[in-house]
């Protein structure tokens, strides 16, 4: 049922805990619940969402390394393995200004900066401190 109304979390949660039960009668169980296509259908959506987190979580951390050429294709890998992932798309699309061409080191920064204040508070807190350093002094976002 999740999966035919589109609700992915609750399947891949339904999914998951199937699996850590793993005997034949849980799958059994499963696919009478949400059909073999459904069963299929959260593991493509759990295969895609675990390569775009592994792409952007690296790509996080070659940004944190000042690796923006890295950063900028690993976000557009995790953009193409699973479109609307995190904030791949913005980062990538953020990160191109920089990418191409001779590195500047001043446009870099600044591109560098703008991520972080329109992204920090989306990003791992160890990679957004990282940044804010290397972009010189930008105030961590106030939480509510």
């Amino acid at each position: 049922m999740s999966v035919q109304n589109g609700q992915l979390d609750t399947a891949a949660a339904i999914v998951t805990a199937a699996q850590a039960v793993g005997d034949s009668k849980s799958g059994n169980q499963l696919r009478a619940a949400v059909g073999s296509a459904g069963v299929s259908a959260v593991q493509r959506y759990l295969s895609k969402t675990d390569s775009a987190r592994a792409f952007e979580q690296s790509a996080y951390q070659a940004l944190a390394r000042g690796d923006i050429g890295t950063a900028h294709s690993d976000f557009q890998r995790s953009e193409s393995v699973s479109p609307g992932y995190g904030i791949s798309y913005e980062m990538e699309r953020l990160l191109s200004k920089a990418a191409h061409g001779t590195p500047d080191t001043a446009r870099v920064t600044a591109v560098v900066r703008e991520a972080v204040q329109r992204y920090g508070k989306f990003m791992p807190s160890d990679v957004a401190g990282r940044l804010r350093t290397r972009a010189g002094t930008i105030p961590a976002p106030v939480q509510p």
